[in-house]
């Protein structure tokens, strides 16, 4: 695999794992109050982007690796907020 491949594999490896745990956040937070999970889902892309950015400023220079371009950072942004929205649609 490529350096650009698997840069790639990184940043997509990361989106699923940032989406997965802030659909779980946000299931857990509405069931500890007592609501159901239901309706649209509640995160929205400046969110998204801020929890993209915490998490690969400390991944990437944990690695050694460049810190995310502007192309990036908008990709894995978008990766993060449909992945997130699509395990929110399936927890109910």
């Amino acid at each position: 695999m490529s350096p650009t491949e698997s840069r790639r594999a990184l940043l997509n490896d990361g989106a699923l794992a940032i989406a997965s745990s802030w659909a779980q956040v946000w299931c857990d937070n509405m069931r500890r109050e007592g609501r159901m999970v239901a309706g649209g889902w509640p995160g929205t892309l400046p969110e998204a982007r801020a929890r993209v950015t915490a998490h690969f400023d400390l991944e990437l220079r944990r690695l050694g690796l460049r810190l995310l371009t502007y192309e990036e950072l908008e990709w894995v942004t978008q990766a993060t907020y449909r992945n997130a929205k699509r395990a929110w649609n399936s927890a109910h």
